[in-house]
């Protein structure tokens, strides 16, 4: 049954618009945390988006607390499980283990080298250079031709012999043009 307020088009206080955010449990977020996931499946998995995850992270120092000492048990749990593995002989487990805390690094070395083992040969073809200066040649060619060709019909552009736009320079039999 609606009372007569909301009849009346009146919003009870403290009823309308989104629900307050309420912190989830943070066993949840600590056990999540702990799996070593990201903050953006950190926020799938608490039906939030990333953006409000970073903003209550800021805004509830426990839950901040929480993601944080999650990873951090993640961690210590994942070096456990190493830790156990060398104890039984497992060698993947060790040679991990000198990774993440003694600071190996695997480094594979790569030669390159020739024939028998000698230099390696580099052969370069100037046939690309030799066609490009024979197209070149064209162009300026064709760009010639076009020149003479525009002194030759009167050049009314006029920028061939820094003459103005417009001006005449002759009737292309070399004699002046009277206006």
């Amino acid at each position: 049954m609606v009372d007569n307020e909301q009849k009346q088009g009146v919003t009870v206080r403290g009823k309308a618009g989104r629900p307050r955010w309420q912190p989830p449990d943070f066993v949840e977020v600590e056990r999540i945390a702990k799996t070593g996931v990201g903050f953006q499946h950190i926020a799938d998995c608490l039906g939030i988006s990333l953006a409000t995850l970073n903003r209550r992270r800021k805004d509830f120092e426990k839950f901040e607390q929480a993601i944080r000492r999650g990873r951090a048990r993640g961690i210590v749990r994942t070096a456990e499980i190493i830790d156990a593995g060398i104890e039984n002989g497992d060698m993947h487990a060790a040679v991990q283990r000198m990774r993440c805390v003694g600071g190996w690094r695997e480094k594979q070395e790569v030669e390159i080298t020739g024939l028998n083992g000698g230099p390696i040969e580099v052969k370069t073809s100037i046939t690309a250079d030799k066609e490009i200066a024979k197209l070149l040649e064209q162009y300026a060619d064709i760009a010639r031709a076009a020149a003479e060709s525009s002194a030759d019909s009167g050049n009314v552009s006029g920028d061939a012999d820094g003459e103005e736009p417009g001006t005449v320079e002759g009737n292309g039999a070399g004699e002046p043009v009277d206006p």
